[in-house]
């Protein structure tokens, strides 16, 4: 009798082991989109094929102007976000951050392109000085 009292510890601890790794297994698994299932596929830039000037020169239409970043942020980003936006009404958003794309870099230089030309022609040629 006393020697079936010990195979109750050693198979609750066999249990226990078994689902710890089970659950384990879980928690070590990658949480991503189904695209990222295959290791050999291109990471997908969703910025590829947005047109920047479209963009922007609709934003202007809605009366939404915007300046676009990339990296990351300066020190004095939030001193100079909330000056635009209280003395001009200009957003100034990010895209990225210091992991950025080609497709990101040319969309945000088209982008910016359209509103500088914009914003230059309102306020002035030192504008962005």
């Amino acid at each position: 009798m006393k020697r079936k009292l010990w195979l109750i510890p050693l198979l609750g601890l066999a249990a226990f082991a078994i689902y710890y790794q089970h659950w384990n297994t879980l928690q070590a698994a990658p949480r991503c989109h189904s695209r990222c299932t295959d290791p050999t596929a291109a990471p997908v830039d969703e910025f590829a094929h947005r047109d920047g000037r479209k963009e922007a020169t609709a934003d202007l239409r809605r009366g939404r102007l915007t300046i676009l970043t990339y990296g990351l942020p300066a020190p004095w980003s939030l001193a100079l976000m909330e000056v635009l936006h209280r003395d001009h009404g200009i957003e100034l958003r990010t895209v990225a951050g210091c992991i950025v794309t080609k497709g990101q870099m040319r969309y945000v230089d088209e982008y910016n392109e359209v509103m500088e030309r914009h914003l230059t022609a309102i306020h002035g040629e030192a504008f962005f000085d």
